[in-house]
Protein backbone atom coordinates (compact mmCIF):
# COMPACT_ATOMS: atom_id res chain seq x y z
CA UNK A 1 0.00 0.00 0.00
CA UNK A 2 3.21 2.18 1.03
CA UNK A 3 4.10 1.57 -2.54
CA UNK A 4 1.35 2.23 -4.08
CA UNK A 5 0.77 5.98 -2.49
CA UNK A 6 4.55 6.83 -2.86
CA UNK A 7 3.99 6.29 -6.81
CA UNK A 8 0.61 8.59 -6.77
CA UNK A 9 2.64 11.21 -4.76
CA UNK A 10 5.14 11.12 -7.39
CA UNK A 11 2.98 10.98 -10.41
CA UNK A 12 1.01 14.14 -9.24
CA UNK A 13 4.11 16.08 -7.89
CA UNK A 14 5.22 15.75 -11.23
CA UNK A 15 1.87 16.75 -12.78
CA UNK A 16 2.85 20.53 -12.89
CA UNK A 17 5.77 20.54 -14.64
CA UNK A 18 4.54 19.39 -17.80
CA UNK A 19 2.23 22.51 -17.98
CA UNK A 20 5.57 24.67 -17.57
CA UNK A 21 5.66 27.19 -20.11
CA UNK A 22 7.94 27.14 -23.04
CA UNK A 23 8.97 30.20 -25.00
CA UNK A 24 6.34 31.77 -27.40
CA UNK A 25 7.57 30.81 -30.80
CA UNK A 26 6.62 32.59 -33.77
CA UNK A 27 7.13 35.64 -35.52
CA UNK A 28 7.83 37.91 -32.76
CA UNK A 29 10.93 36.81 -30.76
CA UNK A 30 13.84 37.89 -28.80
CA UNK A 31 16.94 38.11 -29.98
CA UNK A 32 20.36 40.38 -30.28
CA UNK A 33 23.20 40.74 -32.77
CA UNK A 34 26.61 39.86 -32.13
CA UNK A 35 29.09 42.93 -31.36
CA UNK A 36 32.74 43.36 -31.60
CA UNK A 37 34.57 43.79 -28.40
CA UNK A 38 38.51 44.56 -28.21
CA UNK A 39 38.83 43.79 -31.67
CA UNK A 40 36.62 40.31 -31.67
CA UNK A 41 33.73 39.15 -31.90
CA UNK A 42 31.78 38.36 -28.79
CA UNK A 43 31.51 35.31 -27.58
CA UNK A 44 28.63 33.20 -25.84
CA UNK A 45 29.69 34.00 -22.57
CA UNK A 46 29.75 37.21 -23.31
CA UNK A 47 26.65 37.75 -24.35
CA UNK A 48 24.63 35.47 -22.33
CA UNK A 49 26.16 37.81 -19.68
CA UNK A 50 24.74 41.07 -20.96
CA UNK A 51 21.24 40.01 -22.35
CA UNK A 52 20.45 37.46 -19.46
CA UNK A 53 22.59 38.64 -16.16
CA UNK A 54 24.62 35.15 -16.08
CA UNK A 55 27.00 33.56 -18.44
CA UNK A 56 26.84 30.27 -17.36
CA UNK A 57 23.49 30.39 -19.46
CA UNK A 58 25.93 30.71 -23.07
CA UNK A 59 24.84 26.86 -23.68
CA UNK A 60 21.36 27.60 -23.77
CA UNK A 61 21.78 30.31 -26.08
CA UNK A 62 23.89 28.03 -28.04
CA UNK A 63 20.79 25.13 -28.07
CA UNK A 64 18.70 27.83 -29.11
CA UNK A 65 20.82 28.78 -32.24
CA UNK A 66 23.30 25.26 -33.44
CA UNK A 67 22.71 24.96 -36.89
CA UNK A 68 20.45 28.72 -37.93
CA UNK A 69 21.37 30.07 -40.65
CA UNK A 70 23.38 33.59 -40.64
CA UNK A 71 23.68 36.17 -43.34
CA UNK A 72 26.39 35.22 -46.32
CA UNK A 73 24.76 31.37 -46.01
CA UNK A 74 27.03 30.47 -42.65
CA UNK A 75 25.47 28.66 -39.91
CA UNK A 76 25.58 28.38 -35.97
CA UNK A 77 28.33 25.54 -35.69
CA UNK A 78 28.61 23.86 -32.75
CA UNK A 79 31.70 25.13 -31.02
CA UNK A 80 29.71 28.29 -30.27
CA UNK A 81 32.25 30.58 -32.23
CA UNK A 82 30.64 33.34 -33.51
CA UNK A 83 30.76 36.04 -35.92
CA UNK A 84 30.18 39.77 -35.57
CA UNK A 85 26.65 41.02 -37.12
CA UNK A 86 24.83 37.09 -36.84
CA UNK A 87 21.22 37.56 -34.95
CA UNK A 88 21.28 35.46 -32.04
CA UNK A 89 17.92 33.61 -30.59
CA UNK A 90 17.42 34.50 -27.24
CA UNK A 91 15.85 33.16 -24.27
CA UNK A 92 12.09 34.56 -23.95
CA UNK A 93 13.30 36.21 -20.09
CA UNK A 94 16.16 38.05 -21.83
CA UNK A 95 16.08 41.66 -20.92
CA UNK A 96 19.54 42.91 -20.75
CA UNK A 97 21.78 45.67 -23.30
CA UNK A 98 20.91 45.45 -26.59
CA UNK A 99 18.05 42.91 -26.28
CA UNK A 100 15.64 43.27 -29.49
CA UNK A 101 12.06 42.12 -29.93
CA UNK A 102 9.91 41.32 -32.76
CA UNK A 103 10.31 39.71 -35.63
CA UNK A 104 14.17 38.57 -36.31
CA UNK A 105 15.62 40.21 -39.28
CA UNK A 106 17.47 38.10 -42.27
CA UNK A 107 20.57 39.98 -41.68
CA UNK A 108 22.14 42.44 -39.69
CA UNK A 109 22.86 46.18 -39.80
CA UNK A 110 25.16 47.60 -41.92
CA UNK A 111 27.31 48.79 -38.93
CA UNK A 112 26.53 45.84 -36.50
CA UNK A 113 30.72 45.72 -35.19
CA UNK A 114 29.27 48.65 -32.98
CA UNK A 115 25.57 48.40 -32.61
CA UNK A 116 24.54 49.35 -29.09
CA UNK A 117 20.62 48.87 -29.70
CA UNK A 118 19.76 51.99 -31.48
CA UNK A 119 22.67 52.30 -34.43
CA UNK A 120 22.26 54.37 -37.06
CA UNK A 121 20.09 52.75 -40.15
CA UNK A 122 17.97 50.29 -37.87
CA UNK A 123 14.52 50.68 -36.67
CA UNK A 124 14.26 51.49 -32.82
CA UNK A 125 11.64 49.15 -31.73
CA UNK A 126 10.21 51.19 -29.30
CA UNK A 127 10.13 48.34 -26.57
CA UNK A 128 10.28 49.67 -23.30
CA UNK A 129 12.30 47.54 -20.37
CA UNK A 130 8.48 46.72 -18.86
CA UNK A 131 8.02 44.35 -21.57
CA UNK A 132 11.39 42.71 -21.66
CA UNK A 133 11.39 42.62 -17.52
CA UNK A 134 7.76 41.19 -17.81
CA UNK A 135 7.78 39.23 -20.85
CA UNK A 136 3.90 38.58 -21.33
CA UNK A 137 4.69 36.17 -24.31
CA UNK A 138 6.15 33.82 -21.61
CA UNK A 139 2.86 33.66 -20.35
CA UNK A 140 0.62 32.32 -23.68
CA UNK A 141 0.59 28.84 -23.09
CA UNK A 142 -2.75 29.10 -21.87
CA UNK A 143 -3.88 31.19 -24.28
CA UNK A 144 -4.48 35.13 -25.13
CA UNK A 145 -7.25 36.36 -23.42
CA UNK A 146 -9.32 35.15 -25.98
CA UNK A 147 -13.17 36.11 -24.97
CA UNK A 148 -12.42 37.75 -22.19
CA UNK A 149 -14.12 41.93 -21.91
CA UNK A 150 -11.67 44.33 -20.51
CA UNK A 151 -13.22 47.52 -19.46
CA UNK A 152 -11.19 50.76 -19.55
CA UNK A 153 -12.59 53.46 -17.64
CA UNK A 154 -10.92 56.64 -18.43
CA UNK A 155 -11.01 58.43 -22.07
CA UNK A 156 -12.03 56.54 -24.51
CA UNK A 157 -10.48 53.86 -26.54
CA UNK A 158 -9.19 55.08 -30.20
CA UNK A 159 -10.87 51.95 -31.86
CA UNK A 160 -9.42 52.80 -35.08
CA UNK A 161 -5.85 51.53 -33.73
CA UNK A 162 -4.36 49.37 -35.99
CA UNK A 163 -2.80 47.23 -33.27
CA UNK A 164 -6.58 47.08 -31.40
CA UNK A 165 -8.63 47.08 -34.53
CA UNK A 166 -11.73 44.87 -34.27
CA UNK A 167 -11.72 44.29 -30.82
CA UNK A 168 -13.05 47.54 -29.54
CA UNK A 169 -16.34 47.66 -28.68
CA UNK A 170 -18.48 50.93 -29.19
CA UNK A 171 -18.31 51.04 -25.21
CA UNK A 172 -20.32 53.81 -23.09
CA UNK A 173 -19.96 57.62 -22.72
CA UNK A 174 -20.94 58.21 -18.84
CA UNK A 175 -19.07 61.28 -18.13
CA UNK A 176 -21.99 63.28 -17.59
CA UNK A 177 -23.13 60.92 -15.03
CA UNK A 178 -25.03 57.74 -14.75
CA UNK A 179 -27.36 58.79 -18.25
CA UNK A 180 -25.22 57.50 -21.38
CA UNK A 181 -24.03 60.31 -23.37
CA UNK A 182 -22.87 58.01 -26.52
CA UNK A 183 -20.25 55.89 -27.58
CA UNK A 184 -16.86 56.04 -26.21
CA UNK A 185 -14.49 54.03 -28.81
CA UNK A 186 -12.67 57.76 -30.16
CA UNK A 187 -10.41 59.20 -27.13
CA UNK A 188 -9.35 62.76 -27.73
CA UNK A 189 -6.30 62.66 -25.62
CA UNK A 190 -5.36 59.73 -26.22
CA UNK A 191 -4.45 58.20 -21.93
CA UNK A 192 -6.99 55.54 -22.23
CA UNK A 193 -5.68 54.17 -25.80
CA UNK A 194 -2.27 53.77 -24.14
CA UNK A 195 -3.70 52.03 -21.21
CA UNK A 196 -5.64 50.02 -23.63
CA UNK A 197 -1.97 48.87 -25.42
CA UNK A 198 -0.67 47.86 -22.43
CA UNK A 199 -3.50 45.48 -21.98
CA UNK A 200 -4.11 44.07 -25.13
CA UNK A 201 -2.00 45.52 -28.12
CA UNK A 202 -1.78 42.64 -30.87
CA UNK A 203 1.75 42.99 -32.41
CA UNK A 204 1.98 44.95 -35.79
CA UNK A 205 5.17 45.02 -38.27
CA UNK A 206 8.22 47.34 -37.25
CA UNK A 207 6.99 47.64 -33.51
CA UNK A 208 7.74 46.00 -30.71
CA UNK A 209 5.13 46.45 -28.80
CA UNK A 210 2.59 43.95 -27.76
CA UNK A 211 -0.41 43.53 -24.87
CA UNK A 212 -0.63 41.23 -21.74
CA UNK A 213 -3.26 40.03 -23.39
CA UNK A 214 -3.19 40.61 -26.99
CA UNK A 215 -6.38 38.73 -28.27
CA UNK A 216 -8.57 39.83 -25.29
CA UNK A 217 -11.57 42.90 -26.03
CA UNK A 218 -11.93 45.99 -24.73
CA UNK A 219 -14.79 48.01 -23.65
CA UNK A 220 -14.14 51.81 -23.29
CA UNK A 221 -15.99 53.56 -20.29
CA UNK A 222 -15.46 57.92 -20.65
CA UNK A 223 -15.94 58.47 -17.26
CA UNK A 224 -15.52 62.51 -15.81
CA UNK A 225 -12.44 63.68 -14.35
CA UNK A 226 -11.28 63.73 -11.54
CA UNK A 227 -12.94 60.33 -10.94
CA UNK A 228 -15.32 61.06 -7.76
CA UNK A 229 -17.39 58.66 -6.25
CA UNK A 230 -20.25 59.39 -8.51
CA UNK A 231 -17.62 58.81 -12.18
CA UNK A 232 -16.68 55.60 -10.66
CA UNK A 233 -20.11 54.61 -9.59
CA UNK A 234 -21.10 54.96 -13.24
CA UNK A 235 -18.24 54.01 -14.60
CA UNK A 236 -18.44 50.64 -12.97
CA UNK A 237 -21.42 50.56 -13.52
CA UNK A 238 -21.23 50.58 -17.03
CA UNK A 239 -18.55 48.02 -17.06
CA UNK A 240 -20.76 45.57 -15.42
CA UNK A 241 -23.85 46.39 -17.77
CA UNK A 242 -21.44 45.96 -21.04
CA UNK A 243 -20.67 42.08 -19.28
CA UNK A 244 -16.84 43.21 -18.76
CA UNK A 245 -14.77 40.23 -16.43
CA UNK A 246 -11.75 43.12 -15.61
CA UNK A 247 -12.11 46.47 -15.08
CA UNK A 248 -8.95 49.05 -15.14
CA UNK A 249 -9.86 52.40 -13.58
CA UNK A 250 -7.39 54.92 -15.59
CA UNK A 251 -7.07 57.56 -13.15
CA UNK A 252 -7.02 57.87 -9.08
CA UNK A 253 -9.72 58.07 -6.89
CA UNK A 254 -10.50 58.65 -3.07
CA UNK A 255 -10.28 54.90 -2.27
CA UNK A 256 -11.83 55.56 1.34
CA UNK A 257 -14.94 57.24 0.58
CA UNK A 258 -17.90 54.81 1.30
CA UNK A 259 -18.86 55.60 -2.06
CA UNK A 260 -16.21 54.16 -4.19
CA UNK A 261 -15.91 51.12 -1.83
CA UNK A 262 -19.77 50.20 -2.42
CA UNK A 263 -19.31 50.68 -6.21
CA UNK A 264 -15.81 48.35 -5.99
CA UNK A 265 -17.56 45.64 -3.81
CA UNK A 266 -20.62 45.69 -6.21
CA UNK A 267 -18.31 45.63 -9.35
CA UNK A 268 -16.55 42.28 -7.64
CA UNK A 269 -20.04 40.93 -6.68
CA UNK A 270 -21.20 41.00 -10.18
CA UNK A 271 -18.08 38.76 -11.52
CA UNK A 272 -15.39 41.96 -12.42
CA UNK A 273 -11.82 41.86 -11.15
CA UNK A 274 -11.12 45.78 -10.58
CA UNK A 275 -7.99 46.51 -10.58
CA UNK A 276 -6.79 50.35 -9.91
CA UNK A 277 -3.58 52.64 -9.31
CA UNK A 278 -2.80 52.28 -5.14
CA UNK A 279 -3.87 55.21 -3.10
CA UNK A 280 -0.55 56.73 -1.30
CA UNK A 281 -2.42 55.49 2.08
CA UNK A 282 -3.01 51.78 3.12
CA UNK A 283 -6.69 51.81 2.35
CA UNK A 284 -8.97 48.67 2.56
CA UNK A 285 -10.84 47.44 -0.47
CA UNK A 286 -12.67 43.97 -1.15
CA UNK A 287 -11.29 40.80 -2.09
CA UNK A 288 -11.07 40.85 -5.36
CA UNK A 289 -9.84 44.62 -6.39
CA UNK A 290 -5.94 45.07 -6.92
CA UNK A 291 -4.43 48.20 -5.92
CA UNK A 292 -0.84 48.78 -8.10
CA UNK A 293 2.06 50.67 -7.44
CA UNK A 294 3.93 52.34 -10.36
CA UNK A 295 7.99 51.44 -10.50
CA UNK A 296 10.39 52.66 -12.56
CA UNK A 297 13.09 50.34 -14.36
CA UNK A 298 15.32 49.44 -11.17
CA UNK A 299 11.88 47.63 -9.73
CA UNK A 300 11.12 50.37 -6.81
CA UNK A 301 8.20 52.54 -6.24
CA UNK A 302 8.13 55.81 -8.09
CA UNK A 303 5.65 57.44 -5.60
CA UNK A 304 5.32 57.17 -1.64
CA UNK A 305 3.25 54.68 -0.29
CA UNK A 306 2.52 53.67 3.01
CA UNK A 307 3.21 49.97 4.31
CA UNK A 308 0.09 47.77 3.20
CA UNK A 309 -0.88 50.36 0.30
CA UNK A 310 -0.35 48.62 -2.36
CA UNK A 311 -1.20 45.12 -3.03
CA UNK A 312 1.65 44.18 -6.10
CA UNK A 313 3.72 46.73 -8.16
CA UNK A 314 4.36 46.72 -11.74
CA UNK A 315 5.87 48.84 -14.35
CA UNK A 316 4.55 52.74 -14.26
CA UNK A 317 7.57 54.42 -15.47
CA UNK A 318 9.09 55.22 -18.84
CA UNK A 319 6.01 52.46 -20.10
CA UNK A 320 5.93 52.69 -24.13
CA UNK A 321 2.01 52.17 -25.56
CA UNK A 322 -0.22 53.24 -28.45
CA UNK A 323 -0.17 56.43 -29.53
CA UNK A 324 -3.87 58.28 -29.87
CA UNK A 325 -3.62 57.93 -33.63
CA UNK A 326 -2.16 55.77 -36.25
CA UNK A 327 0.03 52.85 -35.40
CA UNK A 328 2.55 55.17 -33.94
CA UNK A 329 3.92 54.61 -30.42
CA UNK A 330 4.08 56.86 -26.88
CA UNK A 331 5.75 56.89 -23.74
CA UNK A 332 4.23 57.21 -20.52
CA UNK A 333 4.38 57.08 -16.80
CA UNK A 334 1.63 57.42 -13.74
CA UNK A 335 0.37 54.10 -11.60
CA UNK A 336 -2.30 53.55 -14.15
CA UNK A 337 -0.08 52.08 -16.34
CA UNK A 338 1.21 49.56 -13.97
CA UNK A 339 -2.25 48.67 -13.31
CA UNK A 340 -2.88 48.08 -17.34
CA UNK A 341 -0.29 45.28 -16.89
CA UNK A 342 -1.99 43.82 -14.23
CA UNK A 343 -5.36 44.09 -15.49
CA UNK A 344 -3.71 42.51 -18.82
CA UNK A 345 -2.56 39.12 -16.39
CA UNK A 346 -6.08 39.13 -15.01
CA UNK A 347 -7.16 38.74 -18.34
CA UNK A 348 -5.24 36.14 -19.33
CA UNK A 349 -6.38 34.05 -16.24
CA UNK A 350 -9.79 34.59 -16.87
CA UNK A 351 -9.86 33.16 -20.30
CA UNK A 352 -7.27 30.10 -18.91
CA UNK A 353 -10.10 29.62 -16.32
CA UNK A 354 -12.70 30.96 -16.22
CA UNK A 355 -14.76 29.54 -12.98
CA UNK A 356 -12.08 31.72 -10.54
CA UNK A 357 -13.91 34.28 -8.61
CA UNK A 358 -12.82 37.69 -8.38
CA UNK A 359 -11.13 37.25 -5.63
CA UNK A 360 -9.68 33.82 -6.35
CA UNK A 361 -7.81 35.98 -9.84
CA UNK A 362 -6.84 38.76 -7.49
CA UNK A 363 -5.31 36.39 -5.24
CA UNK A 364 -3.42 34.46 -8.03
CA UNK A 365 -2.00 37.76 -9.20
CA UNK A 366 -0.80 39.02 -5.75
CA UNK A 367 1.01 35.06 -5.17
CA UNK A 368 2.36 35.37 -7.98
CA UNK A 369 4.28 38.01 -7.22
CA UNK A 370 8.64 38.02 -6.60
CA UNK A 371 10.07 38.64 -3.60
CA UNK A 372 9.71 42.50 -3.90
CA UNK A 373 6.12 42.40 -4.76
CA UNK A 374 6.85 42.54 -8.71
CA UNK A 375 4.11 41.49 -11.08
CA UNK A 376 5.37 38.46 -12.50
CA UNK A 377 2.81 37.23 -15.91
CA UNK A 378 3.58 33.94 -15.99
CA UNK A 379 3.55 32.87 -12.44
CA UNK A 380 -0.04 33.89 -12.10
CA UNK A 381 -1.00 32.41 -15.32
CA UNK A 382 0.29 29.30 -14.01
CA UNK A 383 -0.37 29.73 -10.52
CA UNK A 384 2.91 28.80 -9.08
CA UNK A 385 3.38 31.59 -7.02
CA UNK A 386 5.08 30.76 -3.16
CA UNK A 387 2.33 30.91 -0.88
CA UNK A 388 -0.21 30.19 -3.60
CA UNK A 389 -3.30 29.06 -2.45
CA UNK A 390 -5.37 28.85 -5.25
CA UNK A 391 -4.79 25.65 -7.40
CA UNK A 392 -4.93 25.06 -11.46
CA UNK A 393 -6.37 22.10 -12.48
CA UNK A 394 -3.89 20.06 -11.69
CA UNK A 395 -3.40 21.36 -8.15
CA UNK A 396 -6.90 20.69 -7.47
CA UNK A 397 -6.50 17.55 -8.16
CA UNK A 398 -3.35 16.48 -6.34
CA UNK A 399 -5.18 17.72 -3.67
CA UNK A 400 -8.20 15.46 -4.13
CA UNK A 401 -6.36 12.82 -4.73
CA UNK A 402 -3.61 13.22 -2.09
CA UNK A 403 -5.40 14.27 0.51
CA UNK A 404 -7.45 11.20 1.06
CA UNK A 405 -4.57 8.71 0.05
CA UNK A 406 -2.42 10.01 2.89
CA UNK A 407 -5.13 9.95 5.51
CA UNK A 408 -5.80 5.99 4.53
CA UNK A 409 -2.16 5.91 5.21
CA UNK A 410 -2.01 7.72 8.42
CA UNK A 411 -5.00 5.44 9.30
CA UNK A 412 -3.23 1.77 8.69
CA UNK A 413 0.10 3.46 10.55
CA UNK A 414 -1.79 4.07 13.41
CA UNK A 415 -3.46 0.49 13.58
CA UNK A 416 -0.73 -1.21 12.95
CA UNK A 417 1.03 0.73 15.89
CA UNK A 418 -1.99 -0.47 18.26
CA UNK A 419 -1.25 -3.83 16.73
CA UNK A 420 2.34 -3.94 17.59
CA UNK A 421 1.84 -2.02 21.68
CA UNK A 422 -0.99 -4.96 22.20
CA UNK A 423 1.01 -7.83 21.26
CA UNK A 424 4.06 -6.42 23.61
CA UNK A 425 1.47 -5.77 26.38
CA UNK A 426 0.35 -9.63 26.09
CA UNK A 427 3.85 -10.84 26.43
CA UNK A 428 5.04 -9.30 29.73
Amino acid sequence: MATICLAVVLFWAGAPAAADPSPAVGEYQKYTVVRTVGGHPENLAQIALRALGDDGRAAEVLTLNRGRAEPGGATVPASGTLAAGWVLILPWDAAGQGVEYGPVPDAAPPDAAGYCGTASGRPVSGLSWAQLRLAPESAWFRGKGTGVLVAVLDSGITGASPALAGRVQPGADVSAGDQTAGRADNDCTGHGTALAGVVAAAPQRDAGLVGVAPEAALLPVRIATPAGPDALTAGLRAAVDGRAEVALLGVRTDLADPRVQTALASAVAAGVVVVVPAAAADVPVPPGVLRVAGAGPDGKPVDAYADGAADLIAPGSDVVSLARTGSGQVRANGPEFAAAFVAGTAALIRGAQPDLTPAQVAKRIVDGTDSSGFLDVAAAVRGSGAGSSVLGSAGGVLAAVLIPTLAVVALLLGARRRRTSHVAMTSD
